[in-house]
């Protein structure tokens, strides 16, 4: 009698393959994944609101995209809510109140998709925990943050989900510029704390 045949228990399509290795992914770095999946999706909207506002024939048309960017924000929060962590990007600008003892803005700035998206933060004291962190690392440095969107706000009877800080709808298209509350910030993705 021949003894039984061990059981193969390794996937044996590649799509089986895939889905274990996305499922093991998923289950390391604390959602970092899906997390930037997130951001790729975000991005890649705000990508696509730019390429049809250029497109368009004329300003009616443009308002009417610049309309539509606002609401798929909304959509987008509703969907994900407000606070992500380990998104990817550049400290593009570190501004300090004269003397240093006070960072006036931070801004993180990411460009996967071929548009700048800047995630923006205000006013870091040299008591907050952040401050440090900051202080560590050089511009234009690759980086991992964790951060809330603003809260929504009301601007002419319209209700907006981010907070953007263009001044003109083709600048909030062209380089949407988010107002954030940064949580954490990290050159190295290990070290990032998850502190919703």
């Amino acid at each position: 009698m021949k003894p039984p045949k061990p059981r193969n228990i390794l996937p044996q399509t590649p799509s089986m393959i895939l889905l274990m290795l996305l499922l093991f992914l998923g289950s390391c770095g604390e959602g970092m994944l899906v997390e930037r999946t997130q951001q790729r999706a975000f991005e890649r909207e705000r990508m696509q609101f730019w390429k049809d506002y250029q497109a368009a024939p004329n300003e009616i048309k443009k308002s009417e995209i610049f309309n539509a960017s606002r609401k798929a924000s909304c959509e987008f929060i509703a969907k994900n809510g407000r606070t992500f962590f380990g998104w990817k990007g550049k400290l593009h600008q570190l501004t300090t109140f004269q003397g240093g003892g006070i960072v006036l803005r931070v801004v993180i700035r990411s460009e996967k998709n071929g548009l700048p998206v800047d995630y923006v933060h205000a006013m870091v004291s040299k008591e907050d925990s952040l401050y440090d962190k900051l202080a560590g690392l050089k511009e234009k440095q690759d980086l991992y943050f964790s951060f809330a969107f603003e809260e929504e706000l009301e601007f002419f009877n319209v209700l907006e989900c981010l907070d953007e800080l263009s001044l003109t709808e083709e600048g909030s298209l062209r380089n949407p510029e988010l107002s954030i509350v940064l949580k954490d910030v990290a050159g190295k993705e290990s070290k990032l704390k998850n502190n919703n």
